[in-house]
């Protein structure tokens, strides 16, 4: 992980940062089948003698700024953020074994933010949000049967949307403290909202999750 970040004044503050992450591989317990034994052949019988599977490693970038407002009653928080994973693996149930696939790549970006205000009118009063934009998609080449139209169980994926992934969800809550005597009491409602998602590996559309608050 490497990190910078530049204070311009008391109230604005920007920074940048680098990781690398990993993810270590393994071995399917369950058998996969293919039309010649690899695991990049087409639909078939012959067992594949190699379970294995590659580890996965993402290199993450994000550039974002912290700032106060309202002598630091408003603070507002927004990041851009950028993911790119190798070898991604993806638990995948192809109908009769759950099989975990090596995707080559996967690229993860969008905008995440988030409110925080307190008003100086009303004491113990806080209201809180967020907002998160997130493009998270299969990268266009997949190699293996699986992944070719219209046969292979997996030919959805290549350049879609990755399962279990809204592309917006945010979230708003209120607050409210006062002080009873010795103790304080404290009143809260939120709520959250995420955008459809598919809920499926094979991202088939009867396993389209609505979206939902």
């Amino acid at each position: 992980t490497v990190k910078a970040a530049y204070r311009w004044n008391d109230n604005v503050m920007t920074y940048g940062s680098f990781a690398r992450g990993y993810k270590g591989g393994g071995f399917n317990l369950d058998r996969v089948q293919s039309s010649n034994g690899l695991s990049s052949g087409g639909t078939g019988i012959v067992p594949v003698l190699d379970t294995s599977f590659p580890g996965e490693f993402v290199d993450s970038y994000e550039l974002g700024a912290k700032t106060t407002w309202l002598d630091g009653n408003l603070l507002l928080n927004a990041t851009l953020f950028h993911q790119k994973y190798e070898d991604f693996q993806l638990n995948s149930f192809l109908g009769t074994s759950f099989v975990v696939r090596s995707i080559p790549e996967v690229i993860s970006q969008g905008l995440d933010a988030e409110l925080l205000w307190q008003p100086r009118s009303v004491r113990g009063l806080m209201f809180q949000s967020g907002l998160m934009y997130a493009d998270t998609k299969y990268g266009d080449n997949i190699p293996g049967g699986d992944f070719v139209a219209p046969t292979g169980a997996l030919y959805k994926l290549p350049g879609a949307q990755m399962s279990f992934a809204p592309k917006w969800s945010g979230s708003a809550s209120v607050t409210y403290e006062w002080d009873v005597g010795s103790l304080t009491a404290r009143f809260n409602i939120g709520a959250k909202y995420v955008s459809k998602y598919n809920t499926g590996s094979d991202l088939d559309p009867e396993k389209m999750q609505d979206a939902y608050t």
